[in-house]
């Protein structure tokens, strides 16, 4: 064998040897990879994070081991991550053990990655009725996903697989905001690749699963903000509009990303003819696209008001309270972008449904959806005047109705409507012809226009006006409902300094039927804000103490049931205490504590709530004494009944340093500094509190003046103490050496017997009641000590 010959066999056989190391080391490696994924596999299935997430590990270690993952292995693994982590169920431990997983492997081969992912994800069945719980796990999948997509993606079949992933992820993740981190990735993606790629794979998605096209159009919407392309609004007309059965709710209010960008030509062009259409054939269901179109759009809609007014108006009475809500929606939509020409057929559309309803609700709706119509186009004062006044006149002359919530809604929507009128001399007549209407018309006609004269300040009201409104308030003594109204038109009209004006709240201070039950459970809450507006005015602009009547009235509001009204009568409040420092604050805190004290408060809550175990919290009268306790408070008179109200058990239990806080604020003013540390503030303040009948308000009165750190009050307060104890020493009090020891007849560990003043009966005998009741309080004074 030659020199030559040797050598070619010595490196073929080396060659040999490192093929059958490699292909061990790999047959090793693919072992391992298959042992850790099982391991994955038996991990996600069960509760424990921990395994998860080093199972997770021992596949990463794997992936990073083998030089050549078969293809197999990312399929296997798409298909287990998303099986897994769409059932909500993983932690977040977990989930990000898998995250840095799918790095791994997308950086062992992106492409191949992203393909299987994306099938995987794209055949995923959809759930019937997902709920923001069952969208957790498609959405954490969705961030998951999102960060694959970091480069372009050439190859056609890889795209199209990416484009039914993101319809069938947008059809979870839109069910409430998507994360921002999910958002802007997909937006850098979209405008990498391009929205005209996208824009025919979903529409093509959309050909065998419209809601998962909805879903894509939508999500892709969003994150390309003028994007509305005809393949998009053709699905929104076959999956929504020509809907056989209506598709999830959320697919149809998220369609308006793209609908918002519709043109009056397009939808000319393509959605209208599918509206009418849809409205013919199957109206309860398109009622809910129509919804959202007329909401989204933002062009004239004057022109399509004769084609889609009459079947929306017809669905406006529907049995179903959720098509008639989507129908006054619609209307509502049919009226932000339109003409005063154009709102006029609306509003009178509207007014003609309301005279041939017959169900109250349905008026009630019909009547709110007509004074919530406005445009926002710029429509002129005149002519919109001129629309608004004849729809108030119709409706003054159909004031008729008997029934209570339709009689409600009818006169709100006079009330918010003569606000729009800009020249308010054209509702002269609503302030003369109120005198022919009778009954709770009436009453609910002068509400309104106390609203509308508290609205307008009193001006451009007609004269003649006075005279009408005296003789309505002369007339209406035992009704309360008429007589607030009619006193706060005629204080609006009228000088503060008037001897009308003065009359006019005596009268209203001497009346005893505004604040008795019966007419406080007849109160609705828009009598209450007039009242509270009435109450403003005359406390505001007169210089007397507040009257009882007045300053309870705005108890009533400040404890009503309704959050906007208690809203308004605690702004009053704190306006009062601002104008009026010196009288209000100081009668507001002493009416509230007697209210409570003797139970009228309480009574006047379950009366109004219709509750026979209400009662008013501490929480609302710690609001109600922070809205007096301030700075601009005039301390001298206040500070002896804060003090009282905020030592009130239903307070003093939720927050005992309410007067407190207000107080040392007050040793920052030298003014109140000094007349805090006078012998005539101290003497006043412990007078009240050991004057006060309740003990428990004493005692924590007393508590609160300790707690105030001042030596003054500590030294009248011994003062007062020592006082005391000379008089128990003056009294000279026998007790029987028996009764002594039968008092201290007590186990060990116990000061004395408790039982002894109550096991002693008091007999018939005069002198025998005498002695017990020495003995008792003998037996007290020793307690003390």
């Amino acid at each position: 064998m030659t020199v030559d010959e040797s050598s070619s066999m010595e490196t073929t056989t080396s060659n040999e040897e490192t093929k059958t190391v490699d292909e061990n080391g790999s047959v090793r490696g693919e072992d391992s990879l298959k042992s850790s994924l099982q391991s994955l596999a038996v991990s996600l299935s069960g509760p424990s994070t921990k395994d998860q997430v080093h199972a997770s590990n021992a596949v990463q270690r794997a992936v990073k081991k083998t030089t050549d993952v078969p293809e197999g292995v990312f399929k296997g693994i798409s298909r287990l991550l998303v099986s897994s982590i769409t059932s909500g169920s993983l932690q977040r431990d977990s989930l990000k053990s898998l995250h840095l997983l799918l790095s791994s492997l997308d950086s062992s081969n992106h492409d191949v990655l992203l393909f299987h992912l994306s099938e995987a994800i794209a055949t995923l069945k959809l759930h019937p009725s997902p709920s923001v719980s069952i969208s957790k796990g498609p959405t954490s999948l969705a961030c998951l996903f999102v960060d694959l997509l970091h480069s372009t993606v050439s190859d056609a079949s890889l795209l199209k697989s990416v484009a039914g992933a993101l319809c069938t992820l947008g059809y979870y993740v839109l069910i409430r905001k998507p994360p921002r981190t999910f958002t802007a990735k997909l937006a850098k993606f979209v405008e990498k690749m391009g929205s005209d790629a996208l824009i025919p794979l979903i529409a093509s998605v959309g050909d065998s699963s419209v809601e998962a096209g909805l879903g894509g159009a939508a999500i892709v919407s969003l994150v390309t903000p003028s994007l509305c392309p005809d393949s998009f609004l053709n699905l929104f007309g076959k999956g929504v509009l020509m809907a056989k059965q209506l598709p999830q709710y959320h697919l149809i209010t998220v369609s308006s990303s793209y609908l918002k960008n519709l043109t009056l030509a397009k939808f000319n062009e393509i959605v209208l003819p599918q509206l009418k259409k849809a409205l013919l054939r199957s109206p309860e269901v398109a009622v809910y696209g129509t919804s959202i179109v007329m909401s989204s759009v933002s062009f004239c809609t004057d022109s399509l008001l004769g084609d889609l007014l009459k079947p929306i108006l017809g669905l406006t009475t529907s049995s179903s309270d959720e098509v008639r809500v989507e129908s006054l929606k619609t209307v509502k939509g049919l009226g932000v972008h339109t003409t005063e020409k154009g709102l006029a057929t609306l509003m009178n559309g509207v007014l003609t449904q309301i005279t041939g309803c017959k169900s109250p609700e349905q008026k009630a709706a019909l009547l709110e959806t007509l004074e919530g119509l406005e445009s926002k186009e710029g429509v002129k004062e005149e002519e919109m005047d001129k629309v608004i006044v004849d729809i108030i006149t119709a409706l003054f002359k159909t004031a008729g109705e008997t029934n209570e919530v339709v009689l409600r809604a009818h006169w709100n929507a006079v009330a918010r409507l003569a606000m729009k009128v800009k020249d308010k001399k054209k509702l002269a007549f609503l302030f003369t012809d109120w005198t022919k209407l009778s009954g709770p018309s009436r009453s609910c006609a002068l509400r309104s226009l106390a609203l509308i004269v508290v609205e307008n300040g009193g001006t451009e009201i007609p004269s003649g006006t006075e005279k009408i409104v005296m003789g309505g308030i002369e007339k209406s003594g035992k009704e309360p409902l008429e007589m607030i109204p009619l006193t706060l038109i005629l204080l609006h009209l009228i000088s503060p300094s008037s001897d009308e004006y003065a009359k006019a709240v005596k009268t209203l201070n001497g009346s005893d039927v505004i604040l008795k039950e019966k007419h406080l459970q007849m109160m609705r809450s828009e009598d209450v804000i007039v009242m509270n507006n009435l109450t403003h005015k005359i406390i505001a602009e007169t210089k007397d103490i507040p009257s009882s009547l007045l300053l309870r009235s705005l108890i009533v509001s400040s404890t009503w049931k309704c959050h906007s009204v208690r809203s308004i009568a605690h702004s009053t409040i704190k306006n009062l205490t601002e104008k009026r420092p010196d009288t209000f604050p100081a009668a507001f805190a002493k009416e509230l504590f007697e209210t409570v004290e003797n139970g009228w408060m309480d009574q006047m809550v379950r009366k109004t709530r219709s509750s026979e175990d209400g009662s008013v919290s501490g929480s609302q009268l710690i609001t109600l004494s922070s809205l007096i306790l301030t700075p601009h408070s005039h301390f001298e008179s206040l500070a002896t009944r804060a003090l009282l109200l905020s030592s009130l058990p239903r307070i003093a239990e939720e927050d005992g340093s309410v007067w407190l806080r207000w107080f040392h604020q007050l040793e920052k003013v030298k003014e109140a500094k000094e007349w805090i540390s006078s012998e005539s503030t101290v003497s006043s303040l412990l007078t009240t509190v050991f004057g006060c009948a309740d003990r428990s308000v004493r005692d924590d009165a007393l508590a609160m003046l300790v707690s105030v750190g001042s030596e003054e009050i500590k030294k009248a307060l011994w003062s007062h103490v020592e006082k005391a104890m000379g008089r128990w020493f003056m009294r000279s009090i026998s007790i029987f050496q028996r009764e002594v020891c039968k008092y201290g007849d007590v186990p060990e560990g116990t000061l004395f017997n408790k039982e002894v003043l109550d096991s002693m009966k008091l007999p018939e005998s005069r002198m025998q009641r005498e002695k017990i009741r020495r003995i008792r309080t003998r037996i007290r004074w020793l307690n003390c000590n």
